[in-house]
């Protein structure tokens, strides 16, 4: 397992065999708190484009690594937001929709990015990015799985908060409201 954080992007970055061993050393980094600056502003790109790939064993550690690096940051936030986070994420529930550790990884990401100051603005760039039709069409897929369920309805409570529309739209779009 990589060490650094440069030999833990660069694993990730590589991809293929020794991806998924060098996504779970990021997701452990970006635990860290000395890491998370660091990681935030060297591998955005490379865990931005893990979610991409097609290989989920991959992508589920660095959706849970970027999610973290959200968590309460702003700063980060918007820098995963310009990164293009949202758009990897709609790929990666679209790629990996059937995964229920993959969506639980997504729907927590979006949740850390749809909170904290500045808030409005991302939520607004998550529905442009068409975040609610791929969270809804996976939530529909996975009615009777508790941790995707749960995933897609805590993610599009965060994303529709404040906005009645919003939460109607989610409602069209098929997102259960309960039950497991």
């Amino acid at each position: 397992a990589a060490t650094s954080i440069d030999e833990a992007l660069e694993g990730v970055r590589a991809g293929g065999e020794g991806a998924e061993a060098a996504a779970r050393s990021v997701l452990r980094l970006s635990g860290e708190p000395s890491c998370c600056g660091e990681l935030a502003v060297r591998g955005l790109p490379a865990l931005v484009e893990c979610l991409r790939s097609g290989d989920v064993q991959a992508a589920r550690p660095c959706a849970k690594a970027l999610a973290r690096l959200c968590a309460g940051a702003a700063e980060r936030q918007d820098a995963a937001l310009a990164a293009g986070t949202l758009g990897a994420v709609v790929d990666c529930l679209a790629a990996h929709g059937g995964d229920p550790s993959a969506v639980a990884a997504c729907g927590l990401l979006l949740q850390h990015l749809a909170t904290g100051v500045g808030a409005a603005a991302r939520r607004a760039a998550a529905m442009e990015a068409g975040v609610l039709p791929a969270v809804a069409a996976v939530a529909r897929r996975w009615d009777g799985d508790c941790a995707a369920i749960l995933a897609c309805r805590a993610a599009v409570r965060s994303l529709t908060r404040d906005s009645a529309a919003l939460q109607s739209a989610a409602r069209t779009q098929g997102v259960p409201r309960s039950g497991c």
